[in-house]
């Protein structure tokens, strides 16, 4: 289901507000096993699937006396529950007698994003961009291994369960950036652009299995900042050819290793 709706509070002004709503369901999974037959599984339970999720977005357009403004805003909340058939890769504590053994896996994802920027009139000889992003995201994941008859006894830990995992993560991005334009000609300019970025992240995973006495807690933190410098040369050699060369420095934030 998807609504959208624009609105003018003033004639330069123009607001548009959208909402995407998905809900996906599924009794089991689709996939058949070749070695059993075409359409044929052996599997010892059903592996159902479940995705929900609410987008919405915001987005603000104003035509200013010497600028354009722009702001988008988005939100997402999403839920993604899964259960996979895990029946012949328990060997433990079983001494390999098969069951019926579920893996299953709960997923919640928040996330907002942000970005608004300024862009001057076009037409002149220097054009800028001045502009901020932020984002924050914060995911819930909770996993766990049934084995039915095992009697494992674990505080806070679902009956039966082998394994049990919980996964807390929040990522946040602060920025600045902005551009210059100069045109040396009608054919021939020069772009110079600057990002200041700022990134934390947490996260702590708390881990116990049938094998452990107590429950392994990691958390970890991080934060990273930085300058990142854009340059372009752009040369329109005829009217449908255009020659540019692009000279920038790019970040990416790793990932934590929580074994």
């Amino acid at each position: 289901n998807r609504v959208s709706l624009a609105f003018k509070p003033k004639d330069t002004w123009q607001v548009t507000l959208t909402t995407n709503y998905q809900n996906f369901r599924a009794a089991d999974s689709n996939y058949y096993i070749a070695s059993v037959g075409p359409f044929k599984r052996n599997n010892y339970l059903q592996e159902p699937y479940e995705d929900t999720f609410l987008h919405t977005t915001a987005t603000i357009e104003a035509e200013l006396d010497w600028a354009k403004l722009v702001s988008a805003t988005s939100i997402l909340d999403r839920d993604i529950y899964s259960i996979s058939d895990a029946s012949t890769a328990v060997d433990e504590p079983t001494n390999s007698l098969l069951l019926a053994s579920p893996f299953s896996s709960d997923r919640h994802v928040e996330t907002v994003l942000n970005e608004t920027h300024l862009t001057s009139r076009a037409g002149k000889r220097f054009e800028w961009m001045l502009g901020s992003f932020y984002s924050s995201r914060k995911e819930a994941i909770e996993s766990s291994l049934i084995v039915p008859g095992t009697n494992i006894n674990k505080p806070h830990v679902p009956p039966g369960a082998i394994y049990y995992e919980t996964l807390d993560d929040s990522l946040k991005e602060a920025a600045l950036f902005s551009e210059i334009t100069y045109y040396a000609t009608n054919k021939i300019s020069v772009t110079a652009g600057l990002r200041l970025f700022l990134y934390t992240e947490n996260a702590v995973s708390s881990f116990i299995d049938y094998k452990a006495t107590n429950t392994i807690i990691t958390n970890e933190n991080r934060k990273e900042n930085g300058i990142m410098p854009k340059y372009i040369l752009s040369v329109q050699a005829h009217d449908n050819d255009l020659l540019y060369g692009q000279l920038s420095n790019g970040y990416r934030l790793g990932g934590f290793d929580l074994a």
